[in-house]
């Protein structure tokens, strides 16, 4: 789930039109639960301080089937189950912090394309490092970390013996519109609106 951007209208959700679609994905869910049943009972979850102890137990059984499921499932219950819940991503979480510095690495440098070793030796050269304990090291774990936006590398320099992979600033508008907002994001070379 993204947050949505200011501008963006959402149209209400009717669940009760769409159970006879959603039937199949119900009797698959229950199969898999009563497949998986004891193993989920037994996975142990991180409790999310931001919710009331009532909503923690609520959403303990939905983070043990993400966790069951494993890759970036755990993450994505978790962003989920704060967002329904009300609470709003806060600004110095690791991804937002990075969408940040990134957004001040293309300002500073006045370019549209940075590529992930720049990025990553960036952050690791930062006096102000927010967070020298999780920075990303490797171009893989940039690349995690900007994927929940949408953000995926792509080429950005190419020579005759060399291919480097990073990132355009177009690709960032939309995420810097939505998580960053106060601060703004105009294209390298042109005055903010």
């Amino acid at each position: 789930m993204r947050r949505r951007a200011p501008e963006e209208r959402v149209d209400p959700f009717h669940y009760d039109q769409l159970l006879a679609e959603l039937e199949p994905i119900r009797r698959k869910a229950a199969r898999w639960a009563l497949d998986h049943m004891d193993r989920i009972g037994h996975i142990p979850t991180r409790p999310l301080e931001t919710l009331h102890d009532r909503a923690q137990d609520l959403w303990r059984p939905l983070l043990a089937i993400a966790e069951a499921v494993g890759g970036d499932w755990t993450d994505r219950a978790e962003r989920a189950a704060l967002q329904l819940a009300g609470v709003q991503p806060q600004d110095n979480s690791l991804g937002v912090r990075l969408l940040a510095s990134i957004q001040s690495m293309f300002e500073r440098e006045q370019t549209e394309r940075l590529s992930s070793e720049t990025i990553i030796h960036a952050l690791a050269e930062s006096e102000d490092s927010p967070w020298p304990d999780r920075l990303p090291s490797t171009t893989v774990q940039l690349a995690r970390l900007l994927a929940p936006f949408g953000i995926r590398p792509t080429i950005v320099y190419r020579s005759r013996t060399q291919v480097s992979r990073g990132y355009l600033s177009r690709d960032f508008a939309d995420a810097f519109a939505r998580y960053l907002p106060r601060i703004g994001f105009h294209e390298p070379g042109r005055a903010p609106s």
